[in-house]
């Protein structure tokens, strides 16, 4: 038996020592995250698997959503779809008029579209203030981030570099904007959500730009709920295309 091991073994060469290494290191990233390792803090967490809202079917997860208490889920899928057919409009965010820009920033008129909901950002006064006068920075942090097709963390990093020009500009309107450009990637993480998102994932509350996307994004795709194949019935549909936005749903407390 030893023999015919002894046999089928081989030699490596540097290049195959190399190989093997880098095979190595993109694999770690996923063994890491089993253990429930997300990025490089070193701290590991439980496994995703022991986490409940991490391996919530679909099926309670899109219960979860329409039983939503605070806001209706056509009012919610409203919001959601006026933002999908303005960026599909408009080329760039600074070719919107200024109250669609206050509109998809969170502090625009409510005649017809709840904007407020997603995430407010009335009190943002500096991002407020940008978005009116129309911030070439939020244009171009929001061009880093495809309509379409899979997002990455590099889009993520482009995103963030261009809008850290933004005086005022944070975690809470940073992902406003993302949750409303990609709603199937992003949630928009405020005060209303942070709490209940944070503890629910056994994440630390401290979420800043630099780690946004690996110590919540990365969990959320990683769900099972988000990870499922897309619904045939319609209204499931709807809200599986805009799903990781919908999640704002399970944690927010009106303040």
């Amino acid at each position: 038996m030893i023999e015919q091991y002894w046999e089928q073994g081989k030699y490596l060469t540097t290049d195959d020592l190399v190989s093997y290494r880098n095979v190595w290191k993109r694999k770690q990233k996923s063994l890491n995250k089993i253990s429930g390792q997300y990025g490089t803090s070193g701290r590991v967490k439980k496994s995703p698997m022991n986490v409940s809202v991490f391996k919530m079917s679909w099926q309670a997860f899109f219960q979860r959503t329409k039983n939503d208490s605070e806001h209706t889920l056509k009012g919610r899928l409203k919001v959601l779809n006026t933002a999908k057919n303005l960026f599909e409009s408009y080329i760039h965010f600074k070719n919107m008029d200024i109250d669609t820009r206050r509109g998809i920033a969170g502090f625009g008129p409510e005649e017809e579209v709840h904007w407020h909901w997603f995430g407010s950002t009335t009190a943002a006064g500096n991002f407020k203030h940008a978005v009116i006068e129309n911030d070439e920075h939020i244009s171009l942090a929001l061009d880093q981030i495809p309509l379409q097709g899979d997002v990455t963390e590099n889009h993520y990093l482009a995103y963030v570099k261009e809008f850290e020009h933004i005086k005022g500009g944070g975690v809470a309107t940073a992902t406003r904007l993302l949750a409303l450009k990609r709603p199937d990637y992003f949630i928009c993480l405020n005060n209303q959500n942070k709490n209940g998102l944070c503890t629910a994932f056994e994440i630390p509350k401290h979420v800043t730009l630099s780690n946004y996307w690996e110590v919540v994004i990365e969990r959320i795709i990683d769900s099972v709920w988000w990870s499922s194949k897309e619904p045939t019935n319609v209204t499931e549909l709807a809200v599986w295309k805009y799903r990781a936005a919908f999640l704002d749903v399970l944690f927010y407390v009106p303040s």
